[in-house]
C-alpha cells in the first residue's frame, strides 16, 4: 500500500468517528483532502478493489475490516509521533501534524510500540484525539461541541480539530487543552461567543471556530 492509499485510510476513518457516520460521502473526502471528487472516486474504488474499503453509490464508502485496522495502526503511529514531536522536541501544536504525516508512513510496528511505551502509553495527542493501544483499544473521543453550550456554561477544553488557522487562533490567545472557560456572551445575530478564563480574559471567537471546539 503506497502512502496515498494509506492517507484515504486514516481520513476515512477519522471522518467517521468525527461525523459518527458509518458511511463517509466521497465529497466530505475531497473536500477535506483538497481533491477533486473525481479523482477521490478513482482512489476510492482502488481501495474497493483491494477490499480496503466497501463503496456504494450516492451513500458514500466505509472501511473494510482490513482498512479499519490499517487505519487504526496509522492513527495510532501518526499520534505517538505528535506526542513525542510535542512534548521532547517542543514543537508548536501548529507543526506536529505535518512532521507526524512524514513519520507515520516509515515507521516500523517495532518502532511505534516502543515509542508509545517510551511515552508512558498516552492516551491522547496534543490535539485531544485518543491513541489507540497495542490492541486497539482506545478512549472516547470527545464530540460535544461548545457551540452546543448556553450563556453561563463552564467546560474544559478537551479537544481541537487539527486545522492550521485555528490552531494559531487558539495559540495567539493563549487557549491550551484541558483550560477551565466559562461561556460569557452569546450573540447569535452576529455568531460570536465571548469565552472568560479562569484570569478572567475575554476571548472572542466566532461559530465557526466554535464547532471545532469539543469539551
Amino acid at each position: 500500500m503506497n502512502i496515498t492509499e494509506e492517507n484515504y485510510l486514516k481520513i476515512i476513518y477519522e471522518l467517521s468517528n468525527e461525523n459518527k457516520k458509518e458511511y463517509i460521502k466521497t465529497s466530505d473526502i475531497a473536500l477535506k483532502m483538497k481533491y477533486t471528487v473525481q479523482s477521490v472516486l478513482e482512489m476510492i474504488k482502488k481501495l474497493a478493489d483491494n477490499f480496503l474499503v466497501e463503496y456504494i453509490p450516492y451513500k458514500g464508502v466505509k472501511l473494510s475490516e482490513e482498512g479499519r485496522e490499517q487505519a487504526i495502526r496509522l492513527v495510532r503511529v501518526h499520534h505517538v509521533w505528535e506526542v513525542f514531536l510535542s512534548e521532547f522536541l517542543n514543537l508548536d501544536w501548529t507543526q506536529v501534524h505535518t512532521e507526524a504525516e512524514k513519520l507515520q508512513h516509515v515507521s516500523s510496528d517495532i518502532v511505534t510500540n516502543k515509542l508509545y511505551n517510551f511515552l508512558g502509553k498516552p492516551k491522547f495527542c496534543c490535539h485531544g484525539s485518543p491513541i489507540p493501544n497495542e490492541n486497539g483499544e482506545m478512549a472516547n473521543i470527545s464530540k460535544k461541541s461548545i457551540i452546543q453550550l448556553k450563556e453561563g456554561d463552564k467546560f474544559i477544553l478537551k479537544r481541537v480539530i487539527d486545522n492550521i488557522n485555528l490552531l494559531n487562533f487558539l495559540r495567539d490567545n493563549e487557549i491550551k487543552l484541558y483550560d477551565e472557560f466559562e461561556i460569557f456572551k452569546l450573540d447569535k445575530f452576529n455568531e460570536i461567543i465571548v469565552l472568560k478564563n479562569k484570569n478572567g480574559k475575554e476571548i472572542y471567537i466566532n461559530f465557526s471556530n466554535c464547532k471545532m471546539l469539543f469539551y
